[in-house]
């Protein structure tokens, strides 16, 4: 199990015990940390991936995830347990935008072409940036993948080519999807 704490700049101590932990032993009906068998999951029931690298004029890398969940178990607002806020701060970043907000994982309902999901892109510095796709997960074939750059009104497919630009140093939350 994983956690986030939040500390002042004054710093502090965080103290952890076993009576803070509850015991429950796992049967086979609830598991929750055993993988299922690989012939009882249907492809349909899959969680459907786009994995994305940017790349900032200073070279950083930001990787960034796209989840197409199955029965719209989510959709394009903020879902609970589906979409991971970025808590990171670095001088340049890309990142989904939901309700203003950055995240590095987002979870929408089941795939649609006619959907498009805008990012947030800040530069410190002017420079190259690149946008790739690193992969496609649980596809029934590949689809193409393309980022939208609003300003010029282009599409740019990035499954075989990356999608490489200059830009300034700026915020750009309005300008591509």
């Amino acid at each position: 199990q994983g956690f986030f704490v939040t500390g002042s700049p004054s710093g502090g101590n965080i103290k952890f015990e076993n009576d803070q932990r509850i015991f429950k032993k796992e049967n086979t009906s609830e598991a929750v940390f055993f993988k299922a068998n690989n012939e009882n999951v249907a492809t349909e029931d899959l969680i459907k991936r786009i994995r994305l690298k940017f790349q900032t004029p200073e070279g950083a890398i930001r990787p960034l995830l796209l989840a197409f969940t199955p029965n719209n178990l989510a959709n394009d607002d903020f879902n609970y347990g589906w979409d991971a806020i970025n808590n990171d701060y670095f001088p340049s970043d890309m990142s989904w935008l939901i309700d203003d907000k950055n995240y590095v994982i987002q979870g929408v309902g089941e795939f649609d072409t006619s959907k498009i999901y805008p990012v947030n892109i800040q530069l410190a510095i002017s420079g190259g940036i690149e946008i790739s796709l690193e992969s496609l997960e649980n596809f029934e074939s590949d689809i193409p993948v393309y980022v939208f750059d609003a300003v010029l009104n282009t599409y740019t497919q990035i499954n075989d080519t990356d999608f490489e630009l200059t830009l300034d140093a700026n915020a750009y939350s309005d300008r591509f999807f």
